[in-house]
């Protein structure tokens, strides 16, 4: 029964790393800047794929701390926020980003 149910002391921690993880990942989104789904790019779907995966995995894994979860939370995060700036350079923002697509070239009135 204790591997369906798990002890009152398990289900605690795991509630625990789950908010400590949760307020990690909105204080760090928080310092980044604000887009829109839109506006998101390949790499920004990427790293918000990746946070989810991290937030929510590691507070029910019995072998991986808070601590670890949350270095690898802000590394993700640090990582996103310096290729966010490097795609200001014309030259990086090819390799994170596809040119714009022309939808209308002329527009007749």
């Amino acid at each position: 029964m204790n591997e369906l149910v798990g002890g009152a002391s398990q289900v605690g921690w795991v509630a625990v790393k789950a908010l400590l993880l949760y307020l990690t990942a909105v204080f760090g989104f928080r310092l980044g800047e604000r887009r829109t789904l839109a506006e998101m790019s390949a790499f920004d779907f990427v790293a918000a794929v990746a946070v989810g995966a991290i937030v929510g995995r590691v507070p029910n894994s019995s072998t991986t701390s808070y601590l670890a979860g949350a270095v690898t939370l802000i590394t993700v995060l640090v990582t996103h926020r310096i290729v966010s700036k490097l795609r200001r350079f014309p030259g990086l923002a090819t390799l994170f980003d596809h040119p714009p697509r022309v939808l209308v070239s002329r527009a007749r009135s």
